[in-house]
């Protein structure tokens, strides 16, 4: 087994696995398995492979950080709601 087949086993695993797990994980997983193929992708030179799996793991952190965002909104808001009680 070479190091391509090493990296493109290993990003299968992260791909795999993420779909075992719901939310957070589910995304942090298959970032690990995206960045993976996207550096398979530039080493073999398929530049379909890398694009998708870069827009993939972008996707993936834009929808985490969203998620972030919300909640430090709605602690913010609670926390407001509740020195307004005092």
């Amino acid at each position: 087994m070479n190091n391509l087949d090493i990296l493109s086993w290993s990003a299968t695993f992260f791909i795999l696995l993420s779909f075992l797990f719901d939310g957070r994980l589910l995304r942090y997983l298959n970032i690990c398995g995206g960045v993976l193929w996207f550096v398979w992708g530039m080493w073999v030179n398929q530049p379909s492979v890398y694009f998708l799996n870069i827009m993939i793991v972008l996707i993936h952190i834009w929808k985490l950080s969203k998620a972030s965002r919300e909640k430090f909104k709605n602690k913010l808001k609670k926390f407001f709601e509740n020195r307004h009680d005092i």
